[in-house]
């Protein structure tokens, strides 16, 4: 067989082209070449985890809904600010009060709604930095729960070291490109501070970065307040 394959004459060619030193250096020049373009694309082509540095989603209002297997929420995000409904009547947040909106009266609630600092800029603090698991139709980010609680809670003082042998699970999912869906795992959050929720929060995101209202009207409302 070797013999056969040495008296053809692409062979006996290929072996004269050798034996020149600039033929031969040209066809190692040109096997290389094809040896990392063929490296480049297969590794392409392999499913991997990706490092996101710093990568934001780069949205600044939407419609959404929250939902739980407590409460559900509808309403507007623009610029960090909030006006959302729950349980039929009306409400402004300015990130850091909830106000009730009745009329043009403005008053401040008692309630505590944690769940609305859960918004695209938490979420983008949480995850910018994690590696991302990249599924069929979304992208899972598994996030040490001692960092949600210093976003969440804001009580840096408190030591929550054995927090972090814990976790989170943050799930964004896509259509054409585009985020539309955000699903939280909070299960352990919720086991960690002895709260009563299955922890699951679904939030559906709508007409995003397409919002011409900032809300205006209701920080201006904001000064008759006391």
């Amino acid at each position: 067989m070797i013999k056969k394959i040495k008296e053809k004459k692409g062979y006996q060619k290929y072996t004269e082209l050798r034996k020149n030193p600039q033929t031969k250096a040209i066809m190692s020049l040109v096997f290389w070449l094809l040896f990392f373009s063929v490296l480049i694309m297969t590794a392409r082509s392999i499913p991997k985890n990706s490092k996101n540095m710093e990568k934001r989603t780069n949205i600044n209002s939407y419609e959404y809904t929250y939902s739980n297997d407590k409460i559900k929420i509808f309403g507007k995000f623009y610029d960090n600010k909030q006006l959302f409904i729950l349980n039929g009547e009306k409400y402004y947040y300015d990130s850091k009060t909830i106000y009730k909106v009745d009329g043009q009266i403005m008053q401040p609630q008692d309630f505590d709604l944690n769940i609305l600092k859960i918004n695209i800029n938490m979420i983008d603090n949480l995850t910018n930095k994690l590696n991302e698991i990249n599924e069929n139709m979304y992208k899972r980010y598994i996030v040490p729960l001692n960092n949600f609680i210093n976003l969440y809670d804001g009580d840096t003082e408190v030591n929550i070291s054995d927090a972090s042998s814990y976790n989170i699970i943050i799930d964004k999912y896509y259509k054409k490109g585009k985020i539309y869906l955000i699903k939280l795992d909070l299960s352990n959050y919720y086991k960690y501070k002895n709260i009563e929720n299955e922890g699951i929060l679904n939030i559906y995101l709508y007409n995003v970065n397409s919002l011409s209202s900032n809300l205006k009207e209701y920080e201006d409302m904001l000064g008759g307040v006391t």
